[in-house]
């Protein structure tokens, strides 16, 4: 992540934070944690196609005391970070697990496949 201070993939439960924003601004993180909730919650309790950040996101953002802007001006923009990150990608039947330098969503565990499973990465 080089630009965005947070991703949220509703479909997985999942939230990624720009590494940079935890060193140079991190008094953002608890709003950007926040922003990118409320998409997840949005998915969760509205099930199906809702505007990224619409009435319903605005309104959760509003109840946990945080304006709802979709974008944060910086007073200075995010270095990129020092460190590559690794990604670490488990199965959560069986606990294999594989490292990359970035998510790979194809993945699966050969033996849950082999077992009849769907066998998902995390």
């Amino acid at each position: 992540m080089r630009v965005a201070l947070g991703r949220a993939r509703p479909r997985e439960k999942l939230i990624r934070i720009n590494a940079a924003l935890v060193d140079q601004h991190p008094s953002l993180l608890d709003e950007v944690l926040c922003h990118e909730a409320a998409h997840i919650a949005v998915h969760e309790l509205h099930r199906g196609y809702r505007r990224p950040h619409g009435p319903e996101w605005r309104r959760l953002m509003e109840l946990a005391g945080f304006a709802p802007r979709a974008r944060m001006p910086l007073a200075t923009p995010l270095a990129a970070a020092a460190q590559r990150h690794l990604w670490h990608h488990q199965c959560p039947v069986c606990q294999a697990w594989r490292l990359a330098r970035r998510p790979v969503h194809r993945w699966r565990c050969a033996a849950c496949i082999n077992a009849g499973l769907p066998g998902d990465l995390i």
